[in-house]
């Protein structure tokens, strides 16, 4: 099934940067990856689920890590939303320092070649420990500069995040 736009779209929709407009409403989803990427860290670090549900949230975890990982390296193509759109003096070398260096050389392959596809990497490519805590400890100094920088007067939808993730700065 294709969603009703799937076609012009791709014909020649993605080839343009998001609008002021849409940047507004783009605001809420970039929230939601935020959110849920907090939100599985901290079930996987109180540890109550087990089995499939415990892979589960490592999973949500870190396909929310990948999308965020892109979003701070500002590596647009297309119609991608990146962190300098709303943050205009972002830079992924200063503000993402050695954290998202790193994330960059170590979790895009892992997602993409282990998670998010059914690839050979499964089996040629030795799972060695679990990347969740790591990626936390990476991912959490980002989420907090990008927090601390976004202004809230332009961008009011971003204060309550802010609040529960980097308290009342």
């Amino acid at each position: 099934m294709n969603y009703p736009c799937d076609d012009e779209y791709r014909k020649k929709g993605d080839r343009d940067p998001p609008t002021e407009s849409e940047l507004d409403l783009l605001s809420h989803d970039v929230i939601y990856e935020i959110e849920h990427f907090w939100n599985a860290s901290v079930s996987i670090l109180v540890g109550q689920r087990t089995g499939w549900e415990s892979n589960l949230q490592k999973e949500a975890m870190l396909i929310h890590a990948r999308c965020l990982m892109d979003f701070f390296l500002c590596d647009q193509r297309k119609d991608d939303v990146v962190a300098s759109m709303y943050v205009p003096d972002w830079d992924p070398t200063v503000d993402g320092g050695t954290s998202l260096a790193w994330l960059d050389s170590n979790l895009g392959m892992f997602i993409d070649k282990r998670v998010a596809h059914i690839t050979a990497y499964r089996q040629r490519c030795e799972k060695v420990g679990e990347p969740v805590i790591e990626v936390l400890k990476r991912m959490r100094p980002l989420l907090g500069r990008f927090l601390k920088k976004v202004d809230l007067e332009r961008w009011p939808q971003y204060a309550e995040i802010r609040r529960n993730i980097v308290g009342g700065a």
